[in-house]
Parts: structure tokens; sequence; C-alpha cells
């Protein structure tokens, strides 16, 4: 029996060589798969996705991690080590502007109902130290709720820091596609953030494209001192300061370790209207009567997931 990795690399290069690909696009495509199974064996993972975009951003996800059960600081813990292997290990890893390494939690229901649940995802430089807030979410300051968000302007969402993340799992016969977690306000330890996501069928990278989904997933998570949420709570998507969706529901709450409160809550939202949200000039999410505008990376990204299904 042919191996994943190896099954993927050999219908990549006779891809490659239908299309007339240069001997540099095989060897990055190589060196992708080696680095897959690499890190694979190194924390004995089963399930894992390395993903390469515009030669620049290199995303490793880890999928049902047993570290999905542990706490953010294990996950961070280990996107520190798979970094740190990536700069130590990965031959093209000078070109590299951003690493990204993300955890994802996947539940297959009644055989063929499938929900993501993004968990964390962590920025790195090509030398494996942290990125900070500030250095890749557009210079702002997303720690600060404001009334009404500023206008976006173009941007190049492969540099953004917001590059999804599109994963085909081949047995499933099934892509998902997610963005980098989006800080509302504070930091990915005491804070909130959410991460939209969202499953097709069948293999939709690269060149291909989907149906669109039925909907799109945005799982919230607040970190808080106190809790934040007691009672049921409005969420509500804004583009251009105009309604695109709202929706009210109840935050799940449990006491951490650290002694801060966690508060948890994924919403479905139609994927009309987050193809609306997402195509917006601005974009704001609302929870409560706090309104948290997006910035233009993070804009940039969740436009950047609809190009992976069909108009």
């Amino acid at each position: 029996m042919i191996s994943r990795p190896l099954k993927f690399f050999v219908t990549a290069s006779l891809l490659c060589l239908i299309l007339g690909c240069g001997t540099q696009v095989v060897k990055s495509l190589r060196d992708l798969s080696r680095l897959q199974t690499a890190i694979g064996e190194k924390f004995g993972d089963k399930q894992l996705h390395v993903n390469l975009n515009n030669d620049t951003e290199l995303t490793v996800t880890f999928i049902n991690s047993p570290l999905n059960a542990g706490t953010m600081d294990d996950r961070r813990r280990r996107a520190q080590e798979t970094a740190t292997f990536i700069k130590e290990g990965y031959p093209s890893v000078k070109a590299l502007h951003t690493i990204w390494v993300g955890f994802i939690k996947q539940e297959t229901q009644f055989v063929f109902i499938t929900t993501t649940y993004g968990l964390d995802f962590f920025g790195f430089d090509n030398e494996a130290r942290p990125l900070r807030l500030d250095e890749h979410q557009d210079k702002s300051k997303d720690s600060v709720t404001v009334d009404k968000p500023k206008e976006s302007t173009t941007v190049d969402v492969a540099t953004s820091g917001f590059q999804p993340s599109v994963v085909y799992d081949s047995v499933l016969d099934q892509t998902t596609v997610s963005v980098p977690t989006l800080v509302l306000t504070g930091n990915l330890a005491e804070g909130m953030a959410v991460v939209p996501h969202f499953t097709v069928v069948g293999d939709a990278t690269g060149l291909r494209r989907a149906i669109p989904p039925t909907f799109v997933s945005f799982d919230f998570n607040v970190y808080s001192s106190s809790p934040l949420f007691t009672n049921e709570t409005e969420i509500a998507l804004l583009a251009n300061d105009r309604l695109a969706f709202t929706h009210k529901d109840r935050f799940s709450m449990q006491k951490q370790s650290d002694g801060l409160f966690l508060q948890t809550l994924a919403i479905k939202v139609p994927f009309s209207n987050f193809k609306k949200f997402a195509k917006g000039t601005t974009g704001a999410i609302q929870v409560g009567k706090d309104r948290y505008g997006l910035t233009a990376g993070q804009l940039a990204g969740l436009r950047e997931t609809t190009k992976y299904v069909q108009e």
C-alpha cells in the first residue's frame, strides 16, 4: 500500500509533468511532503496538514491532536516546538515570512455530518520567534472597542497573517477552510477571539472549487477573570455598517485551573450571509453591546475563504 505522503508526491509530480512545471516546483512539493511526515513522526500526531501559500507562508494544522484536550499553554508550547523544528529542518525556511501552527477539532456524527471547531493558531517568523499581535494584525489596536470600523484598504492576504488554512481529508473526501484566530479584544491569553470556518464536500485545494457550504461556523472563545456573558447574548455581523446577520444564544461557561473563566459559543451563519459580511468594504462583529471593528487583514482573510467555493 502506498503511503499518503508518497501518493501525494507522486500525484503532484505527475501533474507537474503534464502541466510543464519546473524542477523547483517538484522540489518544493517533495520538501513539503517530507516536512509533513517528519512533523507527524516527531510529535506522534496521526492527522496533520502542511500548506504553503505564495512560497512565503507555511501553515501546519494539527487535526484532533491529543493536545486539544489540554490547555492553550500546552498548544502554545507545541506550536513553538513545531516552529523551531521547521526552522531547523525545512530547506526553504529563509524564504518564509510567517509560520502558522494551528489546532482544529473535527467530529463526525451520523456518518455524513462533520463539525469542525477551530481552537488556536499561533504565528512565528522564520526564526521561530512568536509574532506579536501588532506585527500581524495591520498594526491595529485590536484590544480597543470601536463604535465604527475604519474603512478597509487593499491588503495582500498572503502577508497579512490571515491567509486561510485549507485542509483536505481524503478519507472523508471533504475540505475544511478556516481563518487564523481573529482577536476581537485583549489577547489569546485573556480576551475575546473567534475562528470562522466551514467544510465542503470534495477537494477544494489548489484550483478546485467546491459547492458552497450550508453555513459557516463562528467559534467564540472568551477568557476573563469573571464571566462576561451570563444571559442570552446577541451576536451581529455588520458589513459597511449594515446588518448582515444576527443571532441570539447563550455562552457556555467553565472555570479554568488558572482561575480564568472560559466562555464559548459556536454560531452557524448561512453562507449567503457570510459572503455578504466578508465582502464588505468595512466589517465589524458585535457581541452584546460592544462592537469590534475588523482590520483590513482580517477582512482580507475572510474574503479569501469565499474563493474556495463556486460563485
